[in-house]
């Protein structure tokens, strides 16, 4: 039987995007999409940050939050066929084998030195087959180390049109620690910047989704409904 692969299977790599990943698994839920969410990586802050069930592993199961679901497993293709969007925490770490299911690459970094000169694990050639790479800066401030600089110093490139920069806003961090200590996904104090581009990646994620549509999703999971 020939498996139908999920439309997207999205590898955040690099600095840690937990809030971004929980954030967009909601507005993809409310565009009526099938999404699991993936922990790889050695924070584990997606895990930390989703309810456990007593007595089921994560690490062996794939468990159900919201109707969203949550698993620290390897994904294998037999999974990927049950979900349009799966979206990967990987961290710093060496990928795991289902890196290679992958078909979009989003390296998250910062302007804090020890982060942008710390290497990738994988190298150049382990995501020659991901087509889609972009590059996601985050918290960005006023220092004499700009965001232009950092994309020049980077071993991977990326072309200009698929790279985001956020700034840093404290409205942010604080709806992200709330979303991380009381295990609930809530976007009721995040930036105007931070929801523009959560909009907008769900777009890059689903053309077919007009704005519209895109908009009163994000409401919905604004809302809670």
């Amino acid at each position: 039987m020939k498996l139908h692969m999920a439309i997207n299977i999205v590898a955040y790599a690099g600095v840690e995007n937990f809030d971004n990943i929980l954030y967009l698994s909601r507005i993809l839920h409310k565009l009526e999409k099938k999404v699991l969410i993936v922990d790889h990586s050695e924070t584990k802050a997606l895990y930390f940050s989703v309810p456990q069930p007593q007595g089921v592993s994560c690490e062996t199961a794939i468990i159900t939050y919201r109707k969203v679901d949550f698993t620290s497993m390897v994904i294998t293709p037999e999974i990927a066929d049950s979900y349009d969007d799966i979206l990967i925490s990987y961290g710093f770490l060496e990928p795991e084998k289902d890196f290679d299911l992958c078909n979009r690459l989003i390296w998250v970094t910062d302007l804090y030195c020890y982060h942008y000169e710390r290497k990738p694990a994988f190298s150049c050639t382990d995501v020659i087959h991901i087509n889609q790479r972009f590059l996601l800066i985050k918290d960005v401030v006023e220092t004499k180390f700009t965001p232009e600089m950092l994309i020049d110093h980077l071993e991977i490139k990326f072309l200009s049109e698929n790279i985001s920069i956020s700034h840093l806003d404290e409205k942010d961090h604080l709806n992200g620690l709330v979303c991380h200590q009381n295990k609930e996904i809530q976007f009721r104090n995040i930036s105007k910047l931070r929801s523009r581009y959560l909009i907008d990646e769900a777009g890059r994620l689903h053309p077919e989704i007009n704005m519209k549509q895109r908009k009163a999703a994000y409401r919905k999971a604004w809302k809670g409904v």
